[in-house]
Parts: C-alpha cells; structure tokens; sequence
C-alpha cells in the first residue's frame, strides 16, 4: 500500500470526518428507498434522504437477502424495482432496530444494532501516545483512510536486532479499522533487508 497521507493530513481527515458524521439508531421498517436511488429515513425531526455507498449497498443486498449480482443489476437497470424490493422487505422488519451510519450526507452503513462504534479518531488518539514515547527513531511506512478502512503502519528503527549475521530487523506495527462492519486488526511487522512480512 502507497504512504498515502502524512500522519497529520490523517488526524486532520478524521477530525473533519467526526464533523460531518451522523448516526442513526431507528427502526429498520422506518428507512426506504425512494425511485431515484436514495434512501429516506423517517425520524423524529421528519425525514433524512441521503445516497449510499457500493459499500451499503452491498449490506443491504445482505440484510435482505437479496444476491447481489440480481441486487446490482436492479440498480443499474430498473431503480424502481429494486426500491419495490427492498421496501417490501424493510417493511417486514417491524421491531426491528439498525444502526445507519452517514458521512457527509451518504450513507455508508447499514448495520445490526448490535454494532460496536470504534471510531478511526478514537483508535488514532490511543495510538498517538504510543508513537511518541518511540521517539525520532519510527517511520511511518504507510498511512491512509479509505472508504472503508484506517490504515496506519509503522516502523520502529529503535528496536533493531539481527538473527544471524547481516540479516538485521526491526520491530513495527500495522494498524487497521473499519468503522462498516470491520473487526479492529494489528499485526505486528519484522522488517528484513527492505522486505516487509506480517504475523499476528
């Protein structure tokens, strides 16, 4: 994976993402979907319409039960149907909660209520401490948010040890979270003659 970002511009992209987040704790029966693609949400304050992600998308073909080659090709030939459908099956979930999650204005995941929130800056500001104490001696190999997941990888070069003669290592870490759906991951990292290899 390229760099990406600096370490800054990631602190900085999440902090305005936590700006612009929403979510939304209702019942499954109150979304839908209208004609044009999009999805209404009732809620206390009146009604929410946002886009969706693939990444949604894909949740709610999921949730429905719905296959996703049928459900993708719904929503690129016959949006109308695909609303049908899906509003038939909302529908029949009553008392049913979901967590719908938004970014500016799209929704980017359709979850069980049961869903544990570990929000990307929550993850970096636990991390952040961790990398100063290391000091000048890490370097930052990788570093990124994408749609769907957090990506952090550093070295350590202040750990340094060799197994055998001229085959030094260094100690590091890859750091990874998704706020949709993805279990947080850290693998540990041994870094041998420029080469990088992974193990939990």
């Amino acid at each position: 994976m390229k760099t990406g970002l600096t370490l800054v511009q990631l602190a900085e992209e999440l902090t305005a993402q936590q700006e612009s987040k929403r979510d939304f704790h209702a019942p499954t029966s109150s979304l839908s979907m209208l004609g044009n693609g999009n999805f209404q949400l009732e809620t206390n304050n009146g009604s929410e319409e946002m886009p969706a992600t693939d990444y949604a998308h894909a949740q709610m073909a999921s949730r429905i039960q719905v296959p996703k080659p049928y459900y993708d090709r719904m929503r690129s030939l016959s949006p109308e149907l695909l609303s049908t459908n899906i509003n038939y099956w909302l529908g029949k979930k009553q008392g049913e909660t979901s967590l719908i999650r938004t970014l500016r204005g799209q929704m980017r995941a359709f979850l069980s209520n049961r869903y544990r929130i570990v929000d990307n800056h929550e993850i970096l500001a636990m991390v952040m401490p961790e990398l100063a104490e290391m000091g000048e001696g890490i370097t930052i190999a990788s570093c990124n948010v994408t749609e769907e997941k957090m990506y952090l990888k550093v070295i350590n070069t202040n750990i340094e040890a060799a197994i055998s003669v001229g085959d030094p290592v260094q100690a590091g870490f890859v750091l990874s979270n998704g706020e949709l759906g993805y279990l947080i991951q850290i693998f540990y990292i041994k870094q041998q003659q420029q080469r990088l290899s992974f193990f939990i």
